[in-house]
């Protein structure tokens, strides 16, 4: 088996792998390019006789009130290739890889009932951190004045991902920050143009139901998971 990183040439590959792991998520080739092309991008992929069988994708996010971060965020495995911890060598190539480009935090977030990530997770060096969140996301199409509004005092990161490009939403430190910045301009179109996402505390029902009102949807309880690095 070898790891290595994925050319733009491997996109239908990685699609047809992705959207038999994961049906309900299909993605697009012209999107896994983007992405593979993306400076602060790496994708790998697992092959055996030069055929692609598993993947696993990371990017940086920065803010400047954080730390920079490695968001490990897909990682997919043939059926047929399960059972010889592929998932963690790709983990941990793709961990490896985040720290390369100078990231602080490596991190990801896997579902509550998502056992065998965590498992997969827990081998390559990751440790659960606090409570559960809410994921919330406002979809294309949704009425961009109403999510605007929702998301005016929160720090708008971008993000390009294999399945999407979008914005992911966080709390700022400095609570007299304002987040009226360019990324807005994607949002305040009508419609809404790309996805926007949050984790919530699931317990902060005034947030949740705010952004339940302003087109925001439920999509499950996540865990954040971060990479534990050795110490020597």
């Amino acid at each position: 088996m070898q790891i290595r990183r994925a050319t733009i040439d491997d996109a239908d590959a990685i699609a047809m792998i992705n959207n038999i792991v994961w049906p309900g998520d299909s993605i697009k080739v012209e999107q896994v390019q983007r992405a593979i092309e993306h400076k602060d991008h790496a994708t790998h992929v697992a092959v055996i006789d030069s055929r692609i069988f598993g993947f696993i994708d990371g990017f940086i996010t920065r803010n400047p009130e954080f730390f920079t971060r490695w968001e490990v965020d897909l990682l997919a495995v043939h059926p047929d290739f399960r059972g010889r911890k592929t998932g963690a060598t790709l983990v941990r190539q793709c961990t490896q890889t985040g720290y390369d480009m100078g990231a602080d935090v490596v991190r990801c977030v896997i579902r509550v009932d998502n056992i065998a990530s965590q498992l997969t997770f827990a081998r390559g060096g990751y440790a659960q951190c606090g409570n559960p969140v809410l994921m919330l996301i406002a979809q294309p199409g949704n009425n961009g004045s109403e999510v605007s509004r929702f998301i005016e005092n929160w720090v708008t990161i971008p993000v390009t991902t294999l399945t999407y490009e979008g914005i992911w939403l966080e709390a700022p430190v400095d609570k007299s920050f304002h987040g009226r910045d360019h990324f807005l301009e994607l949002i305040l179109k009508q419609p809404l143009k790309c996805p926007v996402g949050i984790l919530l505390d699931p317990e902060n029902s005034d947030i949740r139901n705010d952004a339940i009102a302003s087109g925001f949807r439920e999509k499950g309880l996540f865990h954040w998971w971060e990479h534990q690095p050795v110490t020597s």
